[in-house]
């Protein structure tokens, strides 16, 4: 039985579904923001709004359908479409837009707060919820270590 079949077995997403149609992630502050792209099958990062994008390639089905099972474990479709923290003016923005064919839009951003089914959503103080770092855990192993390599990190 290959990995493949073995994946099916143990999920409701088929591998061959598991790339999205779309994907947009950014976040940073003071101008430093790391950025992933999805452009039909290649995936771009840059590291920074003035540097030069960098093309990660074409990501293999069971790479996405890992990162995939992520979202779906951290439940990303049912985030709030902001998350503001009222008490801080600057820090770090970021912003999520991912797509599939067969399934909901996960479309979601924020300002010092963030979306955190597994330990509730924090939207004062500025701490990064669980939820939020186990995102971002996701995403860099997406762009194999690219992601955060030129984001500040608060």
């Amino acid at each position: 039985m290959g990995m493949t079949s073995i994946m099916q077995k143990h999920t409701n997403i088929p591998v061959s579904d598991a790339q999205p149609t779309s994907l947009y992630i950014t976040q940073g502050s003071f101008g430093i923001m790391s950025t992933v792209e999805l452009r039909g099958d290649i995936l771009y990062y840059s590291a920074a709004s003035y540097s030069e994008e960098e093309a990660i390639g074409s990501l293999n089905p069971e790479r996405w359908h890992t990162f995939r099972q992520t979202l779906e474990s951290l439940q990303a479709a049912q985030w709030q479409p902001h998350y503001i923290n009222e008490n801080a003016l600057d820090g770090h923005q970021w912003k999520v837009k991912i797509a599939y064919a067969d399934g909901p839009l996960i479309e979601a951003s924020g300002g010092n707060a963030y979306p955190g089914v597994l330990d509730c959503d924090y939207t004062v103080g500025g701490q990064q919820s669980l939820d939020w770092l186990l995102f971002t855990c996701a995403v860099t192993w997406l762009t194999d270590g690219r992601w955060n390599r030129g984001a500040l990190v608060l």
